[in-house]
């Protein structure tokens, strides 16, 4: 193998006469250029540096770079990133390339057949219904809904770089806000060590709710946070409290975006830069953000926005933390409208949610060292074509009736919109996007990964047990949308549990006035084995399966380690 490790010193390598044709390689000397008369170990390193497209090609043309190819970790390595839709992570910690290909093919493999290298069960004391999962930590507090009563209780989750005899570490934060407030809801981001929470706000205030800024592991202010407690939105008019407040927190980078609804008076969406010391914060505009059903970051300067008419807003916006620097700093610009699907008279969209989770586009921030977080990944998905899910019912106002569905979309679609345009569904809909319908309910939220969304089908002995006792088994569905996958044949043993889907679905019910045709191809793989569960979550390297009682109280989690 001709390695290099970081920061080495190539060496001059003589060729190894065994590992390609003693002829070719005299023909080859006499007719090389200055490039290939290198040291095998510099060329290695200088071809690394291509982008792996065209690495692939100098392989393919070149017999000398090929038998090169063939020897080195490090440039296959590069290569079958590529040829996974994957790309390496900045936080990666620095080991040898055998090693890396090695936990690439292991990874891929595990993927591929949905078989899980390791699992973990792990019982649960807590039970709350603001929960969040990211990054290989779970979490939740205490709570039948918001305010939240309890404390915030911290699971770090085993990963793949985890040994056999992995110990779980739990932490719990208590103390959670200042006296006066009611804890709303929480997101979190470990790579940052961010905790991000929202309150009430006491009666007292003239704001209506405050944000605060934790390091998740110790709960205290943030120290990269100049601001770590925020008041956001002042009160106005007559004090009408409704007892519910939905609230909604996304995180990219250093760019916090917030939807509030109290359920009475105001609908909110702000958007700040927790790392600056500008109090300044992106509002969209009232008579706007009053429609919005649910949103989502697309990056750390884009969102999409979902209303109750079914239309999905297109927006960019510039960083607040550029207020302070003497920048016009202007609401959030709606670019583009995207129309969904008409509903057919008396159905109507309800309860509407996106989620998806962005790569991020700064620097990453250097390691953190505390023992509670996940070491980083060696690889991450690549930015390309990554998919966003919407979720949502349609209701009969008539007969109460309700239909569930499940629609998968290509975000490049969105980066690509004419600016100012409203794009009905049939013009944008058809190629790029899936759908699919559920006979029930299902919480959605951590169901994507990148290219890929979990789901789970009843197993074939107990679809015709309704009544069966809970918890039921389930076959976990993995829907893998990368596109580079979708040209890789499937081998004739996997034929019973993966297929590539490119056949067009067609959907045709009484709830839409027309008929729907999706097109966006995917690859499917249904696991051999059965799992107990009611839900399921998913990561870069990870599935959770939650099992919950017949009251819906959360009992013990099963961590499927790919």
């Amino acid at each position: 193998m001709h390695d290099i490790l970081e920061h080495s010193t190539p060496r001059a390598v003589t060729a190894n006469p065994s590992s390609m044709n003693a002829r070719h390689m005299a023909k080859m000397q006499s007719s090389k250029g200055v490039f290939l008369s290198l040291p095998v170990e510099l060329i290695c390193r200088i071809m690394s540096f291509l982008p792996p497209k065209d690495l692939v090609r100098c392989c393919q043309i070149n017999r000398f770079i090929w038998d090169i190819f063939k020897s080195s970790s490090r440039l296959k390595y590069i290569a079958e990133l590529e040829f996974h839709g994957l790309a390496p992570n900045p936080l990666a910690p620095n080991v040898g390339y055998s090693q890396r290909l090695k936990r690439l093919r292991e990874y891929t493999n595990a993927w591929t057949h949905l078989e899980p290298k390791k699992r973990y069960s792990i019982q649960m004391t807590e039970n709350g219904c603001v929960y969040d999962f990211a990054s290989g930590i779970y979490a939740n507090g205490h709570g039948s809904h918001p305010p939240v009563s309890g404390p915030l209780k911290f699971h770090r989750l085993p990963s793949g770089s985890d040994d056999s005899a992995f110990c779980m570490q739990t932490w719990t934060h208590t103390q959670l806000i200042e006296e006066g407030g009611q804890f709303l809801d929480f997101c979190m981001d470990p790579v940052q060590d961010l905790l991000v929470m929202v309150s009430s706000a006491p009666t007292e205030s003239r704001y209506k709710y405050f944000v605060h800024i934790r390091s998740l592991t110790s709960n205290e202010p943030h120290p990269k946070a100049p601001v770590p407690s925020r008041p956001w939105v002042e009160k106005s008019g007559p004090l009408v409290d409704s007892g519910f407040h939905h609230v909604r927190i996304h995180i990219v980078d250093d760019i916090v975006a917030i939807l509030a609804d109290d359920g009475a008076t105001m609908v909110r969406l702000s958007l700040f830069n927790w790392r600056s010391d500008c109090d300044y914060v992106l509002t969209m505009d009232n008579a706007v953000s009053s429609s919005v059903d649910d949103f989502c970051l697309l990056s750390r300067t884009s969102f999409l926005t979902v209303d109750f008419n079914g239309d999905l807003g297109f927006y960019t916006f510039t960083d607040p933390a550029l207020y302070n620097r003497g920048a016009s700093v202007l609401p959030p610009v709606r670019r583009a409208v995207f129309n969904l699907p008409t509903p057919a008279e008396g159905w109507d969209y309800w309860g509407i949610i996106l989620s998806f989770n962005p790569i991020p586009d700064l620097n990453p921030p250097a390691a953190n060292k505390s023992h509670l977080l996940p070491r980083p990944s060696l690889f991450q998905c690549g930015s390309d074509d990554r998919v966003l899910l919407c979720t949502f019912n349609l209701f009969n106002q008539t007969n109460a009736r309700t239909s569930s569905h499940t629609l998968i979309m290509r975000t490049r679609i969105f980066f690509e919109s004419v600016p100012l345009t409203k794009t009905e569904w049939a013009n944008w809909g058809p190629n790029n996007t899936r759908w699919f319908m559920h006979k029930h309910e299902a919480p959605w939220i951590h169901s994507i990964h990148g290219y890929r969304i979990v789901d789970k089908v009843a197993a074939a002995d107990e679809d015709a047990t309704p009544n069966a006792p809970m918890p039921s088994e389930f076959r976990l569905v993995v829907r893998d949308f990368n596109p580079k996958l979708i040209k890789t044949a499937v081998n004739e043993e996997d034929v019973d549990h993966i297929r590539i889907v490119t056949d067009p679905e067609v959907v045709k019910v009484e709830e839409f006035r027309d008929e729907i045709t999706t097109h966006l191809p995917y690859r499917e793989v249904v696991s051999r084995k059965t799992y107990p569960c009611s839900n399921v979550m998913i990561d870069d390297s990870k599935i959770i399966l939650c099992q919950r009682d017949r009251e819906h109280h959360l009992e013990a989690i099963d961590v499927l380690v790919f």
